[in-house]
């Protein structure tokens, strides 16, 4: 099967601006194809690539719900009304986003759950010991990942020899809550925007991974800390792999107290924080970049079977 990726090769800088004019550049450029694959949502190209009866695959990549109560809004369900008319199918990187989809009245026939993958050589385990428990969180420092939650429930906890570390971009509107906990915290470290070598070493020295985010699609850093073999504490809502009391804990999203008690509990208990560890990384080598590009091909060809 031939592949083509469409690039624009010029950057444009206006992220408001950046889907149309991707849009227009895509439908300009799509050369004859079978599958239209795309992980924005390019109406004018779905548009082109329907009326050349080109089958048209949608990639998920955050699931399409507020936040707030967990529910999709009457202007996300307005939306999604008409997909059936562009997309033939769904990618879906976690069941979490399955699950809204079809709340969204999408058929579940046209849903396929593709997780995605981490780079196992890159993200890895080290053997040096560690000195003392550092609790890790990583990604955009917002309320929508639930960095408050994980700051309230650290500065509740008050663990001795220990650290919070959050790695990531601080949102504007969270500078105010950061700089608060920052003054009442002397074991609060932040590392701003850093390189992928800086974070794998922030995940290698970390005895633990806390995500309590209340939406994502399936959070890429979770894959991450799983490879570097760290128990990853997050939700049902942040959908990752974890499978709850083996790899990691699935938290009730908006808990702080379930925060805090696994955190205290791995605090507590090294050597079942070293166990789940261990197992971390197991889960995450079947989870690898290379078993992803394997899953979207065989879907390529079960999509050309059903339509020829």
């Amino acid at each position: 099967m031939n592949l083509r990726v469409l690039t624009p090769k010029k950057q444009v800088q206006s992220q408001n601006k950046v889907l149309g004019i991707f849009d227009f550049w895509v439908r300009r450029h799509m050369p004859p194809c079978d599958i239209f694959h795309t992980w924005e949502y390019l109406e004018k190209s779905l548009q082109k690539a329907k009326t050349q009866g080109i089958q048209t695959i949608l990639d998920i990549q955050m699931a399409p719900v507020l936040y707030v109560d967990g529910k999709p809004t009457p202007y996300q369900k307005a939306a999604y009304l008409k997909y059936p008319e562009l997309i033939d199918y769904f990618i879906a990187p976690s069941e979490f986003t399955k699950d809204i989809l079809l709340q969204l009245h999408i058929p579940e026939e046209k849903i396929f759950l593709v997780p995605f993958g981490v780079d196992t050589a890159i993200f890895r385990p080290t053997e040096t010991k560690k000195e003392k428990f550092i609790c890790m969180f990583a990604g955009t420092l917002c309320e929508r990942k639930g960095t408050r939650l994980l700051l309230q429930a650290w500065e509740e906890l008050n663990l001795q020899d220990a650290e919070l570390v959050l790695c990531g971009n601080i949102k504007k509107e969270f500078r105010g809550t950061l700089h608060t906990y920052k003054n009442r915290l002397k074991n609060l470290r932040t590392t701003g925007s850093i390189s992928e070598n800086k974070l794998m070493r922030e995940y290698q020295q970390a005895s633990i991974f806390v995500f309590p985010s209340l939406v994502e699609g399936s959070a890429k850093v979770t894959y991450e800390a799983l490879a570097c073999g760290l128990p990853v504490v997050t939700t049902k809502n942040a959908g990752s792999v974890v499978e709850d009391g083996v790899s990691g804990y699935i938290i009730p999203d908006m808990d702080v107290q379930s925060i805090k008690e696994k955190m205290r509990y791995l605090y507590d208990n090294p050597q079942e924080t070293i166990r789940i560890g261990k197992n971390a990384r197991l889960r995450a080598e079947q989870y690898t970049w290379k078993h992803y590009g394997e899953n979207i091909m065989e879907l390529y060809e079960r999509i050309k079977t059903c339509t020829r």
